[in-house]
């Protein structure tokens, strides 16, 4: 009797736990997605003039928080195991918040470049939730919980954009960071009291595995091609991430026309046929031939961009993001799927890892690409200039290895 209480109070604050956590999720993918859609309109409120100057200062600000991110990741997990990942997810979240506050009252680019920066520092709520909920929830249920915080993940990148640009109207640029700020501090607040630990999880020698995983990755040409298309495709859509709204501004706009919104609607096209077509061939995926699909996604995704800079009007991106959302959605699970089917049980989380910094080091590169490609060919051209990287991919694809 005692026993099956016990069990069934566990049942419940897990659940309890995993909700939170995928609401803080949301809003913490959903805040940080926020300002794509006005980013460069708000650096160009600071005082930077000139479209080159400003599609440079928009890849500098937006990739950032991921360097530090991804050198002070690994720092943090290292406390995390000593000192508890709940710690570490209050801490992601404290950190995203004060960020945004005081982006809120920053002079110039400058000081805007700096607190991203810090940003990336102190936040990392992705991988601390994941690994906090993979310490509490029951072992049955750990990919269950992974997959419903991926989605949450997914669902606030995809409603970040709108919402960013419909908050941006009403309160200003410097409105929404403020608000971002405050709602994440809440959540951080509520994940302090009533989310759960489990105080009885086991750590080994983390620096040892990862240097094994490493040496696993690069002895196997699979694992290593795969991992290096991982960040090939993240650099290539990431390097148009930060100027897209200087697209969107290229075309011939109504005086009354909201171009934070129609940027983040027509951004947020992408994102939610990308979630819908990455659901729907993550149940299929183990049943087709990943080379196949990787060089059709590939060639899906190549063909739309080169579009781009030859549409007539902004209407007619409307269908365009959506095939190329159906396409580039493909790409990422087939790619991961195919590092998690190649590696075993022992050293699975460590590659699937490895393959995610690889993906963080493609959005760090394509972020600083993307105002030299504006220099260079103006705000529409890098659009074609990636599809046709993403065409080459394509053409390479047929070449790999199948096992």
């Amino acid at each position: 009797m005692i026993s099956t209480r016990f069990a069934e109070t566990d049942q419940k604050n897990w659940r309890r736990s995993l909700i939170i956590l995928l609401i803080c999720q949301f809003f913490a993918m959903g805040g940080m997605s926020a300002l794509i859609p006005f980013l460069p309109l708000f650096i160009r409120e600071l005082g930077v003039t000139g479209t080159d100057q400003i599609a440079i200062w928009s890849g500098l600000v937006y990739g950032s928080p991921f360097v530090t991110f991804f050198i002070a990741q690994p720092l943090w997990g290292v406390v995390g195991d000593k000192s508890g990942r709940k710690l570490m997810a209050v801490r992601a979240l404290g950190g995203l918040a004060i960020a945004q506050v005081l982006i809120f009252f920053v002079p110039n680019v400058y000081w805007l470049l700096g607190i991203r920066l810090l940003q990336g520092t102190l936040s990392g709520f992705n991988v601390a939730a994941m690994s906090l909920m993979t310490s509490i929830a029951p072992k049955e249920k750990s990919g269950y919980s992974i997959s419903l915080l991926q989605s949450a993940s997914n669902g606030g990148v995809v409603v970040g954009p709108i919402i960013g640009g419909l908050l941006s109207e009403v309160t200003g640029f410097r409105g929404v960071f403020l608000s971002v700020g405050l709602i994440i501090a809440m959540l951080a607040v509520v994940v302090m009291l009533f989310v759960d630990e489990s105080k009885s999880e086991e750590t080994g020698k983390a620096s040892d595995q990862v240097k094994e995983n490493i040496k696993l990755l690069t002895a196997d040409r699979v694992l290593l091609g795969t991992t290096l298309l991982i960040l090939l495709t993240s650099l290539g859509i990431s390097s148009l991430r930060p100027i897209f709204v200087l697209y969107v501004e290229s075309f011939s706009l109504p005086a009354d026309f909201s171009l934070a919104f129609a940027a983040g609607a027509l951004y947020s096209i992408l994102g939610i046929f990308s979630t819908v077509s990455s659901a729907y061939f993550g149940k299929l995926v183990d049943s087709l031939s990943l080379k196949k699909a990787l060089g059709l996604a590939s060639l899906g995704t190549g063909l739309m961009y080169v579009i781009h800079p030859f549409m007539p009007d902004i209407y007619w991106l409307i269908p365009v993001r959506t095939i190329l959302g159906l396409s580039y959605g493909v790409i990422v699970p087939v790619l991961f799927t195919k590092i998690s089917s190649r590696s075993s049980e022992g050293n699975r989380s460590g590659l699937l890892a490895l393959a995610s910094s690889s993906q963080t080091l493609g959005v760090i590169l394509g972020s600083f690409i993307s105002g030299k490609l504006v220099t260079l060919l103006g705000v529409r051209y890098p659009f074609l200039a990636v599809g046709v990287f993403f065409l080459g991919i394509a053409l390479v694809v047929p070449l790999l290895k199948e096992d």
